[in-house]
């Protein structure tokens, strides 16, 4: 496959100090499609519709990676949705075609300074979503969820997304709606982050996670032991879990008594057997009620209901033996958690606005996260740290206009038709 190059443009981004108020949000749209491996990747949108792709490895100054794309009509053929990285060099970006379900995946291997495209997929409808997620170089994943069409398909790829196989078909045996998260080319992981109070279909957080050992092929429930200091019947819910290699850990939120405890269990093969990671932060205790509902539960994630009301705690584990916990709350009285090794701070996110919506944190290290915050009307607006959480500022790459697109200033690659 050819491979196609365009200009690079360096895009730096002012950092406020401590102090600097979140107050006033960008005007730009900017979604984030990856936080990991040394690396954040994010989709800036134009008032015409046309998506630019930046790439950070500091995330203070951003750099324009966007892929080849078309104008049609005004508007870019592709909408870049989804990324993985697994360095600050080797990656994947996702885009969909705004016009049909096609989507059209591109890897680099240079930091975004090529790209080769390989082969694309499709979203199953037109109100369908494709997502993306690479263990290595050679190991990935992508999920077509296809809500309209009320089907799924799981693929997996073992040659760096040049070749795919169909793992799994809806319906199959666990939750196609939620993410995976895989540690090998067969153990994987099935949940939602947590991520704030405003939890609904599509982003479930349940009293189990679903496991796969066969690569996607079958699914089962996978239940951890629950913690001595819980009371019987006290419910659990699953987040999300990390790998790096064979080892690995998991959160765990029991709201209990008017607050919660967060607990975190460690692997060290993959995934295949679970121990509760004892230690400072065993449990992290976080203020705030959560009242569970237990005909949601019992439902599962077909469940039309929010599984939890009240302030549940947001939760990003940077790597194994790096935790990010938020507690939401109002302007300025929400509290970061940073855990490593078992050592815990605190820290108040004063120069936040209100969090107690959906929040969802994405840590990549102990200093740099990055939270994305929505509201009820379905907007959200995103806000970044690069000093453990003392101060956070507003997500604002450069806006796009209309014109740029035509005249291929982003990415020399995009062409008119």
């Amino acid at each position: 496959m050819p491979l196609r190059l365009f200009a690079c443009m360096t895009v730096l981004a002012a950092l406020p100090t401590a102090g600097a108020s979140a107050a006033s949000a960008p005007s730009v749209t900017t979604s984030v499609l990856y936080v990991g491996h040394g690396v954040g990747v994010i989709a800036a949108e134009s008032p015409s519709g046309c998506n630019a792709v930046f790439l950070t490895t500091d995330f203070t100054r951003w750099r324009n990676i966007s892929p080849p794309n078309k104008v049609v009509a005004g508007s870019c053929l592709y909408v870049w949705t989804s990324a993985s990285f697994v360095s600050s060099e080797v990656g994947w970006i996702l885009g969909r075609n705004e016009g049909s379900p096609a989507t059209n995946l591109e890897h680099t291997t240079n930091g975004g300074r090529t790209w080769v495209e390989e082969p694309g997929d499709s979203t199953g409808s037109n109100a369908g979503e494709e997502v993306i997620s690479f263990l290595s170089s050679s190991v990935g994943w992508r999920q077509q969820f296809s809500w309209s069409a009320n089907s799924y398909r799981l693929q997996r790829t073992i040659d760096g997304g040049a070749t795919w196989a169909t793992r799994a078909y809806y319906p199959r045996t666990g939750c196609p709606v939620l993410t995976d998260v895989f540690s090998s080319a067969s153990v994987g992981f099935a949940g939602s982050p947590l991520a704030g109070s405003t939890m609904g279909f599509g982003n479930v957080n349940l009293p189990y996670a679903w496991r796969t050992v066969n690569g996607g092929s079958t699914w089962s429930k996978m239940t951890l032991p629950h913690p001595s200091s819980m009371p019987r019947g006290a419910t659990g819910l699953y987040g999300l879990p990390v790998f790096a290699g064979r080892d690995g850990s998991l959160p765990v939120d029991y709201p209990v008594s008017g607050h919660q405890d967060l607990f975190f269990y460690g692997t060290v093969d993959f995934g295949l057997h679970w121990s509760l990671i004892m230690g400072a932060a065993s449990p992290l205790v976080v203020k705030g009620p959560v009242r569970v509902d237990g005909k949601a539960v019992r439902e599962g994630c077909y469940t039309d209901e929010t599984v939890s009301k009240g302030s549940l705690a947001s939760v990003s584990l940077a790597s194994p033996s790096t935790w990010w916990a938020l507690r939401p709350g109002p302007v300025g009285d929400s509290e970061r958690f940073l855990i490593q090794k078992g050592s815990v701070s605190r820290l108040a996110a004063r120069f936040l606005p209100d969090t107690t919506g959906r929040a969802v944190l994405q840590a990549d290290s102990p200093t740099r996260a990055v939270v994305t915050l929505w509201k009820g009307d379905g907007t959200y607006k995103v806000y970044v740290t690069v000093d453990g959480g003392a101060g956070w500022y507003p997500l604002a790459p450069p806006s796009v206009d209309a014109g740029d697109f035509s005249e291929g200033f982003i990415g020399g690659g995009i062409t008119n038709q």
